[in-house]
């Protein structure tokens, strides 16, 4: 019989069958294994996540143990079946049983609302970044003038805002929403993990904004948790903000301990994207200042790992990367090319909003700046400039301001170089400013 037409216990049946395993073996430490009989003769569905246990056991995704079977589940289990599928990123299978619930002609307000929670989780992981912020946007007004909503459920939904609002470049309205999801978390001593987590948003929007005292401390309660329950996978990416963290800071031996502590333990987990995003980062923070050649080949070698993982914004950044050390080795020829294929990617990918062509705007003007285009330098700077003031990014956009009064003064524009160098002054003053109404919170 084909697989589309199996129910869902006789899939079980025939995947335990194809391991060589028994009833008693596939249910032990899962359920009894009467349950497993009663599922494998369809005379009953067991809960979602006994579901999911089973297809661990099984080896396999759930939605491949599911596949269009989602339809004959009650709702509840759906819903469950739903929330299995987002935690395991299975997308693109969320989606198409979202389209399954929204087929239901009742549906309980509890039930719909952690529907559209879990749509707008899957639209931020598959770039519909803006429909899913509209979508949360609107719950938020609508779950505030309700107020039945406990303040765990009402914490890891501002951590969904926030994370919305950092997927679209909003570091600003991210590092709003993450605070008052910690606060709201911080109220239930047991829910230590959810406050880690949110404590680890808090930190990489803190380091974003160049809020590094802030960021500091969020990652470090962040670690300590996940060290302490030995969240493996967690504790890298903490370990990988940390290496950047320090790397900002210019203290270079601790961003390079903690980048090797990440490479270590996304290597030991076969996480190939994630290390390459650290080979990435160790190449342009640390190698850069030993080895500039060895950097830009490391660097060179990430392009290709991310054009071929469809990582266009890591391209983007990569090029950047690459095109500024070849700035710095003056081969200006080799700088252009990098520059010219970062502006294709950023085109196709329609990423003229996204900091990260800020990025690479801020890198055109450099190479300008080398190059002795003046005027282009300054047209550039400014372009960038724009973009990470739009994203709430002050000292991204002084750097800027810095090249732009530097192309001025070269000009000869001697009133021009000295507005530009002040507004460099008073954007710096202002992100100290910032740093510290952060600090305020901590006194008592």
């Amino acid at each position: 019989m084909s697989d589309q037409l199996l129910t869902i216990g006789q899939r079980v049946k025939r995947h335990r069958a194809e391991r060589g395993m028994s009833q008693v073996e596939l249910a032990e430490g899962v359920c009894s294994p009467q349950t497993v009989s009663l599922l494998e003769t369809d005379k009953h569905t067991p809960s979602a996540d006994i579901l999911r246990c089973l297809a661990e056991k099984l080896e396999i995704p759930l939605h491949e143990m599911m596949r269009n079977r989602e339809s004959e589940l009650e709702v509840k289990l759906q819903v469950e079946v739903l929330k299995i599928y987002t935690e395991q990123k299975a997308y693109d299978q969320a989606l198409e049983l979202i389209a399954e619930i929204d087929l239901r002609d009742y549906l309980p307000e509890h039930d719909k609302t952690q529907v559209n929670l879990l749509r707008a989780e899957c639209w931020m992981r598959t770039k519909r970044v803006q429909e899913a912020l509209d979508l949360l946007v609107q719950l938020k007004d609508q779950l505030e003038a309700e107020r039945v909503w406990d303040d765990q459920f009402m914490a890891s939904f501002y951590n969904k805002l926030g994370n919305a609002y950092y997927f679209e470049a909003n570091p600003i309205f991210a590092h709003l929403n993450y605070l008052r999801a910690l606060e709201l978390s911080k109220k239930h001593p047991e829910s230590q993990l959810q406050v880690a987590e949110i404590s680890f948003n808090l930190g990489t929007v803190c380091s974003w904004l160049g809020f590094y005292h802030d960021a500091n401390e969020y990652l470090s309660d962040a670690l300590e948790v996940f060290d302490r329950i030995s969240d493996t996978k967690r504790l890298a990416y903490t370990y990988f903000t940390f290496g950047v963290l320090h790397k900002n800071l210019n203290e270079f031996e601790k961003a390079e301990s903690y980048l090797q502590k990440a490479l270590a333990l996304y290597r030991s987990h076969n996480l190939v994207d994630m290390s390459h995003l650290v080979r990435q980062q160790f190449a342009k923070s640390i190698l850069a200042g030993q080895d500039a050649n060895r950097a830009i080949l490391e660097l060179l070698d990430c392009v290709r790992e991310f054009k071929n993982s469809g990582d266009s914004r890591r391209v983007i950044q990569t090029y950047a990367h690459i095109a500024s050390l070849y700035i710095e080795e003056n081969r200006l020829d080799d700088a252009v090319k990098c520059l010219v294929a970062g502006v294709e990617i950023a085109e196709t990918a329609s990423m003229k909003n996204d900091p990260m062509y800020g990025y690479l705007n801020q890198v055109y003007a450099k190479f300008f700046l080398r190059d002795q285009k003046f005027e282009y330098a300054i047209e550039y700077s400014l372009q960038a400039a724009e973009l990470y003031v739009s994203s709430g990014l002050l000292r991204e956009s002084a750097d800027c301001w810095q090249i732009c009064a530097e192309a001025h003064r070269k000009l000869g524009r001697t009133e021009q170089a000295f507005a530009m160098f002040e507004k460099v002054a008073n954007t710096l003053r202002r992100a100290q400013e910032n740093i510290n109404v952060e600090d305020r919170r901590f006194l008592h």
